[in-house]
């Protein structure tokens, strides 16, 4: 018998009907283990990798002795959201482009060298799909109410973007590669905002 799982796309919500068990899953999928791949590498995703990310554009900065910049454009449109600019911090140079840029200047040779440390780095982040970890990010209602924001008109998705800060105070809200709000960063200033209204009751 199916198992109905609950997800959300562009505000709506919706069921979709998979395997029940391990097992259904992975005979679906024509090999063992299918299940525990698919789960791992869907935490890779979410989680480890942006870890790691963190963690690779810090040993960059030991290595190379140059520093990640500000993204400058990115910081800009933060502060002229903001009712309190000067509150606003710098918005850090996204680690892809600063690697880039690292790179830019460097051999072949070197450019080739930096795969074993990427993978030293990477040997220090594990897989981790406890509690403690997804308790980090924002929960499943406050990612809903995050995609409903994101369906909106961009004028009106500032107008709600600007009456949280305003609550909130600075907040550095992350940009996706579209200059869009990252769904992420949207839902936990969402959750800030709500909490700043709930103490305000």
């Amino acid at each position: 018998m199916p198992k109905p799982y609950e997800t959300n796309s562009l505000g709506y919500k919706l069921k979709f009907n998979g395997p029940a068990t391990v097992e259904e899953y992975d005979q679906a999928a024509g090999r063992v283990g299918a299940c525990l791949e698919d789960a791992c590498d869907n935490t890779i995703y979410r989680g480890t990798l942006p870890e790691w990310q963190a963690a690779w554009a810090k040993r960059l900065e030991e290595m190379t002795g140059v520093k990640r910049g500000i993204d400058q454009a990115a910081t800009d449109r933060a502060r002229a959201r903001s009712k309190k600019p000067d509150e606003v911090a710098d918005v850090p140079e996204k680690v892809k482009a600063f690697d880039a840029r690292v790179k830019s200047s460097m051999s072949d040779t070197d450019k080739a060298a930096l795969n074993s440390v990427a993978q030293e780095v990477a040997d220090t982040v594990g897989i981790d799909p406890s509690p403690a970890k997804r308790i980090a990010g924002p929960d499943k209602s406050l990612l809903v109410k995050a995609d409903s924001w994101l369906t909106l008109p961009d004028d009106q998705l500032e107008v709600k973007i600007n009456k949280a800060r305003e609550a909130v105070g600075a907040y550095d809200l992350e940009l996706d590669e579209n200059d869009k709000p990252d769904r992420i960063s949207l839902a936990r200033l969402i959750g800030k905002y709500l909490d700043e209204l709930l103490a305000a009751t």
